[in-house]
């Protein structure tokens, strides 16, 4: 019988079997073992075949292999979760009661079936997440985990760079307590976990047929070895998060909850272990979440920032979207937790949609989950997507395709090629759409042509055509709309001089 279970449990993990292709296998083993008795009279050998199961899930039950699991309620529109006692239909609504923000309506959406008197009442949709306690415990139960989980991750080197616990991040976290995280005392192991959360579409990457999106979240232990760290068994699937659409910033906040809960009990009190194989009178647990490591879409959505096309575009700092192209690092003003913090609790208790727009806008910032977390820093704890710029080559396209740069061009100082002639007409009729303050005749010229006007001007002429025109736009506002005979127009056709065909003179 141990055998059975033991090659139907092999079948099943290392070669993918189905539980509907090895509830096949199952019945079959018993009629071969049926058969191969058929001349005995010896009743045990009866009772074995009898008590061969004929359901897979009897066996994986039995081997006590399964994780342990949660079940949520998920509503399909807006992703709000609901608990429900054993799948009790009265403990959860039947309609969705969460709100977007306080003035909305609740989402009323049906979270369960009508059922019939043929058919009971189901849950729609479920997000199943598994418990990440029981998920530790399981990794201490594995000697060659447990020598890992057990030793002190902080190396002792200087000046060299390795891995993450390289870095003064890990180094510097401070505890509940106030002394370093990860100065773990004897007996007791500390933890620290990456996060990452990614959709795919589960019916492969086809550019025609219906597209589903489904989204995979995930931990990794970083106290264990690099070579070992991505391994499959050694990664914690938090779940899966159920389609056909992903969820939206505020949405993914239902997912993360119920992991939120989780970390703040092992970050506060930790958890106990009654026994491991290397410590037979129990051991005390604490972890933290440190990094996101995700792709810029999924990662920004995780950690409450704005995207790569948002107004503030960047996870460390806030420069805006039409000042992309200033490479003056001085310029640049530094993200800060305390002054995030104060916005994305801005943005949580606005009062509208419209309300919370607008802070997103001012300030860059939305509410995540992940801010429950009393350490959790998305200034510094958001990390850059490596993965697509390096091993997807997009570092590669961005070089020769958008920049420009090839060993068959010239060298020169990467500002864009202007030496080409503007017409004396064009320039004339740019000169007097700035002097007019017209901005909607800028768009009628080319980006080669606003470069030469922004240039002209001593403005910055890099980038698109739009913020080429918002940079003269600004210009205009500022010098067009000043008191008369504060500036003068004066021009210079010739383009070859210092690269300054046309100006303002102050006239004071």
């Amino acid at each position: 019988m141990c055998l059975v279970y033991l090659l139907t449990g092999v079948l099943h993990f290392l070669t993918n079997l189905s539980f509907a292709d090895l509830g096949f296998v199952l019945p079959s083993i018993a009629l071969l073992l049926k058969l191969a008795f058929s001349d005995s009279r010896n009743p045990e050998k009866s009772l074995i075949v009898d008590s061969i199961p004929s359901d897979m899930h009897s066996v994986i039950g039995s081997l006590q292999v399964e994780p342990e699991t949660k079940s949520l309620i998920c509503c399909s529109a807006c992703f709000a979760t609901y608990r429900s006692n054993n799948n009790d239909l009265a403990s959860y609504p039947e309609f969705c009661t969460s709100k977007h923000n306080p003035s909305n309506r609740p989402c009323g959406n049906r979270l369960r079936s009508p059922g019939s008197t043929k058919r009971p009442s189901v849950p729609k949709r479920e997000f199943v997440y598994q418990d990440i306690h029981h998920w530790i415990a399981r990794m201490y139960c594995r000697n060659d985990i447990e020598e890992h989980l057990q030793r002190n991750p902080m190396p002792r080197r200087s000046n060299h760079m390795e891995d993450i616990w390289d870095g003064y991040i890990l180094r510097e976290l401070k505890g509940p307590d106030g002394l370093p995280f990860f100065d773990k005392p004897e007996g007791e192991g500390r933890l620290a976990f990456g996060l990452n959360m990614d959709g795919f579409n589960p019916r492969g990457n086809r550019e025609a047929g219906k597209q589903t999106t489904i989204c995979g979240v995930y931990l990794v232990c970083l106290n264990l070895p690099p070579e070992i760290r991505y391994k499959t068994e050694n990664v914690f699937l938090l779940g899966v998060v159920p389609g056909p659409t992903e969820p939206s910033t505020h949405q993914v906040n239902h997912i993360l909850r119920p992991l939120v809960d989780d970390l703040l009990l092992l970050w506060n009190s930790g958890i106990f272990l009654t026994r491991t194989p290397k410590c037979a009178h129990g051991y005390l647990v604490r972890a933290a979440l440190i990094p996101i490591i995700c792709d810029l879409p999924a990662a920004r959505r995780v950690a409450g920032l704005g995207g790569h096309a948002a107004g503030y575009f960047c996870s460390e700092c806030l420069q805006r979207l039409d000042e992309i192209n200033d490479l003056n690092t001085e310029d640049w003003v530094p993200r800060t937790y305390d002054v995030h913090i104060e916005h994305a609790n801005r943005w949580l208790h606005a009062g509208s949609d419209a309300e919370r727009t607008k802070v997103f806008q001012e300030y860059g910032a939305k509410w995540s989950e992940l801010l429950r977390l009393p350490y959790w820093d998305p200034t510094k704890f958001v990390v850059i997507d490596s993965m697509h710029g390096f091993y997807l080559r997009l570092f590669q396209r961005h070089i020769r395709d958008i920049w420009g740069m090839n060993v068959t061009f010239t060298d020169g100082d990467g500002f864009p090629d202007l030496t080409s002639d503007m017409s004396e007409e064009t320039l004339q009729k740019g000169q007097e759409s700035l002097r007019s303050g017209n901005v909607e005749d800028l768009q009628q010229f080319s980006r080669e042509e606003l470069q030469h006007l922004c240039r002209d001007l001593g403005l910055h002429y890099g980038g698109k055509k739009k913020m080429l025109i918002q940079t003269l736009t600004e210009y205009i506002r500022v010098h067009v709309s000043a008191p008369a005979n504060t500036y003068r127009w004066t021009s210079n056709t010739s383009l070859e001089n210092t690269g300054y065909a046309a100006g303002w003179e102050h006239a004071i």
